[in-house]
């Protein structure tokens, strides 16, 4: 008999600690756990807007370096000119951005769909009164861009007023925006799969500086007439300048805002 009792006593003292093992347990999953995860990043922020910027701007980018293309071409070689615009235009469309982008990717995609259809246009023999009007429509929405990118980025641009854009047949327009300021803070990030020389002159033949490590950052400060080099501080050289070459590095803003320097001689 106190054999049973004892073993019963035992039953119960275990079946006890299950059970407060259980309501414990219970009571830690109601409790509403605490994450410890890191909030979403502001887009819009000053350090990531411009990042946000020169994302889309790299489309715009190519879409205007094709446009200048097809402005040279004939009449009867713009198809291919014209496909090459309309998968540009896709991607804009795809490129997700922050709602503070929105009135910018608005002007993008106007201007990319006024030119694709103008082109269209004149290929099918449209009178030159429409294609004037495409060509007015496409400059006008690419200046609002323009002036809307520099606002985003706290800058001063100045759209001349008489501007003489590089069209030929095709009325393809080009606008040209005079940058009176310089960017607070740009920084170039080196993306390629080896170091970068850093040159003397814009120029792969000039004699190097230094060099600038695989995923190592620098300040930069201009680049060249052709948007082919970049001026940027030497890392770890206070006061000293370089040229890197603009297709190996990633830009935290547009190149397009950063002022041309004349390399000295």
């Amino acid at each position: 008999m106190n054999k049973q009792r004892s073993a019963l006593t035992l039953a119960l003292l275990i079946l006890g600690i299950i059970l407060s093992a259980c309501k414990g347990q219970s009571g830690t999953q109601d409790t509403p756990a605490v994450s410890d995860a890191t909030a979403t990043p502001d887009l819009c922020s000053p350090q990531n807007l411009p990042i946000e910027v020169g994302k889309l701007n790299r489309l715009m980018r190519e879409f205007d370096d094709i446009s200048r293309v097809a402005s040279n071409l004939p009449q009867n070689n713009l198809y291919n000119a014209i496909t090459d615009l309309s998968r540009v235009r896709r991607a804009a469309e795809d490129q997700p951005v922050p709602a503070c982008l929105g009135d910018l990717k608005g002007y993008q995609l106007a201007h990319m769909n006024t030119v694709i259809n103008t082109l269209v246009a004149f290929m099918g023999g449209a009178p030159a009164e429409n294609l004037n009007q495409g060509i007015s429509a496409a400059r006008q929405l690419h200046d609002q861009y323009t002036l809307e990118m520099a606002r985003l980025l706290g800058l001063t641009v100045v759209v001349p007023a008489t501007q003489t854009p590089g069209t030929a047949s095709t009325g393809v327009p080009v606008t040209e925006v005079v940058q009176t300021t310089e960017p607070a803070l740009s920084i170039v990030t080196n993306i390629s799969q080896d170091i970068i020389n850093i040159r003397t002159q814009p120029a792969l033949d000039s004699a190097t500086l230094g060099v600038l490590g695989i995923g190592l950052t620098a300040t930069a400060a201009g680049k060249s007439a052709d948007e082919q080099w970049i001026l940027i501080e030497v890392p770890g050289t206070p006061g000293q300048y370089g040229w890197v070459y603009a297709p190996l590095v990633e830009l935290s803003v547009p190149i397009t805002i950063l002022p041309v320097v004349t390399p000295a001689p």
